[in-house]
């Protein structure tokens, strides 16, 4: 039987926009330092990181006060929702509640998203003993929280803040549970 063991998942702080590039504001600057000291109290040994400038940086306060590296995963990356702007994008993601093969033109499914979080994690969980801290985005999680549990829906994806915790249980390759950590 393999050894149970837990990943937490970080959405990112508040952010200036929905870019590769876009930085905390300064609310998310805030936060991110508060993360700080709840990482420190979860125990987090190893960071790694969607690419994106504001989840690597929600995760830096914590980084640079104990002299962790934070690996970059690009399988954490935001899901692409459509290939042009979309601004009915709050109805794609709701439909992606209710069929997760759905993708607008362009963009990526839940059933997709969820395939390459997955597979990130796991190369993670794989590569580093201990308690790992993965920062991503609301989306992503939402494919991942809904997958492992369907009841998970558009409300909670809508109920998700900046940051948000999130633990998920591994057993072995399989994902056996979230708990949602208690600000």
């Amino acid at each position: 039987m393999s050894a149970t063991r837990r990943l937490l998942l970080v959405r990112h702080a508040q952010s200036s926009g929905q870019g590769a590039n876009c930085e905390l504001t300064e609310t998310g600057q805030m936060q991110a330092q508060a993360l700080a000291a709840r990482l420190e109290a979860l125990k987090i040994e190893h960071l790694v990181s969607s690419p994106y400038r504001r989840a690597v940086a929600t995760l830096e306060p914590f980084a640079n006060r104990h002299a962790k590296a934070i690996k970059t995963v690009q399988g954490l990356h935001e899901r692409i929702l459509s290939g042009t702007s979309q601004p009915d994008w709050r109805r794609h993601i709701e439909v992606s509640f209710h069929d997760r093969d759905y993708a607008a033109p362009g963009g990526e499914s839940f059933n997709q998203v969820a395939s390459r979080a997955m597979i990130a994690l796991r190369d993670s969980l794989a590569a580093r003993p201990g308690t790992i801290a993965a920062a991503t985005h609301g989306n992503l999680i939402a494919s991942v929280l809904h997958k492992i549990d369907p009841e998970f829906g558009y409300s909670d994806w809508q109920g998700l803040t900046n940051p948000d915790l999130i633990w998920l249980v591994f057993e072995g390759q399989d994902v056996l549970t979230y708990e949602r950590v208690a600000a």
